[in-house]
């Protein structure tokens, strides 16, 4: 299993990315919404009780290998034993499942680093920590094995040496070195120590330099080629000195796979643990398997020493998930493989809590009400009515100027704010849908200064979707113009009736009178009309726009 961590700034890219991939399936998680922007608005609310972190969002891709697949159930217990392990138990996540690509399963994990009482998980070590937990459940559900990148022999290339290989056809200078060595290694009677494979990578036009400390004695190797230095432990860990040496001396000839020994004591200590029942019996195990083992018992708790290169270390020290703590609450418990033959029993997380569910149902209601409601209402006070009769009491919040401002939605003692159940219920494009949905004039109940909000915003609606097209400072004469041309060309004809509201219409009815603006308004349109195709042209005439023009006015605006 390939674990791939990203930590980012913005929620919204990101669910954005992972969940508009084609055939991408919400499958687990502990949050109540299921757009990207209702996720993103409940982690941001999360997100804002540490303002110090400047890069909350966590996205991990865990992939399997070729040939291997999980159900649903099994992802969701894979993914959160490691979301458990790297810090994350109490935090918000989602786990989306991606059909994209052919050779490989994977999920995607987005969570927020910051926990509910403000608290942040370090990532400290994060790629490290995530690797041991991969190996231990690759063990634990008979995956294939994956070397550790700090375990393989030969390290890949870097994106940019790819990028620089890919411009030149010419191997990187890593790749160059790493095959000269290993051609200079590959007779054993010609090279026996390490001056004989500094003589012998000379002829290549390879440099090598020992490391010494201070009492003289070598600890470490570099190589230069075409004036560039590499570590030997930066080429793979079959470069370092100490691995150089031993392919020197012949103990790993054999050996197509070196594995350290604190890799090796890892894997003793993940195998035995679900075999014992205490500590105590653990050692006793690792010593008959080798590696000498001792407990401590130290005020501050027990802690398990084992050896490791000829000096005793604390486990702890092999990583957070063998520290004698974390291994006492794994004692007993017995090894399962679970495949998709066998999904997972009663292990499996629920998707969201029953709170959580709650309140989806409730958020899934009030979009199917609103929307009944909407459709059969042609003003915001028979709308607003027609809510009540489903027990859905709608408010509107107005502005110093009592202008109406939002609105909220209140069922089952919850009150949820219209933009919380997505852009489209927000108040301004409430009015414009009620606007839209007007096939006769409406009826007497809407008050004028209703009218006025729902021309007004439209008009504001329309002005904003110009303005993200063309950025730069506009005088008002054109904007009103790109204005009348974007509703003659995808409003109907009633909203062209918005166009009375514009600040340059407005100016000239208060410094010239209603007449002027009426003529204004008319040269406008006539310029829309004629930036218009010829077919689209023949769908106004100069009569509608004129009646439209009147009605518009009548309205006391």
């Amino acid at each position: 299993m390939i674990g791939k961590q990203v930590k980012g700034r913005d929620f919204s890219g990101c669910l954005a990315y992972v969940l508009g991939k084609p055939g991408a399936k919400l499958i687990g998680g502990n949050m109540e919404g299921i757009t990207p922007q209702e996720l993103t608005i409940e982690f941001e609310q999360i997100r804002q009780r540490n303002e110090r972190i400047q890069r909350p969002v966590y996205h991990c891709a865990l992939s399997l290998s070729p040939g291997e697949s999980f159900t649903d159930d099994t992802w969701r217990d894979v993914s959160a034993k490691y979301l458990k392990a790297m810090g994350f138990s109490r935090n918000q996540y989602v786990l989306v499942r991606h059909t994209d690509t052919e050779h490989h399963e994977h999920v995607h994990i987005v969570a927020n680093r910051v926990r509910r009482n403000g608290e942040a998980v370090t990532d400290s070590w994060d790629f490290r920590r995530s690797e041991a937990i991969l190996r231990q459940l690759e063990q634990e559900y008979a995956l294939t094995s994956v070397v550790p990148t700090w375990e393989r022999d030969r390290s890949s290339p870097t994106c940019r040496e790819l990028e620089q290989e890919g411009k030149t056809a010419k191997p990187s200078v890593r790749r160059r070195l790493q095959q000269l060595i290993d051609r200079a290694l590959s007779d054993d009677h010609l090279v026996t120590n390490l001056e004989q494979l500094t003589d012998r990578l000379a002829e290549s036009g390879v440099s090598v330099r020992l490391r010494q400390n201070q009492k003289t004695q070598l600890q470490g190797i570099s190589f230069e080629l075409d004036g560039i230095a590499i570590a030997g432990s930066k080429l793979g860990r079959a470069y370092s000195l100490a691995r150089i040496e031993q392919r020197l001396s012949g103990r790993t000839s054999s050996e197509p796979q070196f594995q350290s020994e604190a890799a090796r004591v890892r894997k003793l200590i993940h195998q035995q643990v679900k075999q014992v029942q205490s500590l105590p019996k653990l050692v006793e195990q690792l010593n008959q398997a080798g590696i000498k083992a001792q407990l401590h018992t130290p005020p501050q708790g027990q802690r398990l020493m084992v050896e490791v290169d000829g000096k005793f270390i604390s486990s702890s020290r092999l990583g957070n998930l063998y520290g004698a703590r974390v291994l006492v609450a794994q004692l007993g418990q017995p090894l399962e493989t679970p495949t998709q033959s066998q999904p997972v029993q009663d292990q499996s997380l629920p998707r969201v809590s029953a709170e959580a569910h709650q309140m989806m149902l409730i958020h899934q209601r009030l979009r199917q009400q609103i929307d009944a409601a909407q459709d059969l209402s042609r003003s915001l006070p028979e709308f607003i009515e027609r809510l009540a009769q489903a027990d859905i009491r709608a408010t509107i919040r107005y502005t110093r100027q009592q202008k109406p401002q939002g609105i909220t939605f209140s069922l089952d003692g919850v009150t949820i704010a219209g933009s919380r159940l997505g852009a489209k219920y927000s108040l301004q494009k409430l009015l414009v849908r009620l606007e839209r949905s007007q096939s006769s004039p409406p009826v007497s109940s809407i008050s004028v200064d209703e009218q006025e909000s729902i021309y007004e915003r439209l008009y504001q609606h329309i002005s904003q979707q110009i303005q993200k097209q063309d950025k730069r400072q506009k005088p008002q004469d054109e904007v009103a113009l790109a204005i009348a041309q974007h509703i003659l060309s995808n409003g109907k004809e009633a909203d062209i009736r918005a166009l009375v509201y514009s600040p340059r219409i407005q100016e000239i009815k208060r410094h010239s009178g209603r007449e002027q603006a009426e003529m204004y308004l008319q040269q406008l349109l006539q310029k829309a009309i004629q930036s218009l195709e010829p077919e689209e042209q023949n769908r106004f005439t100069r009569s509608q726009t004129s009646t439209l023009q009147s009605n518009g006015f009548d309205r006391n605006s």
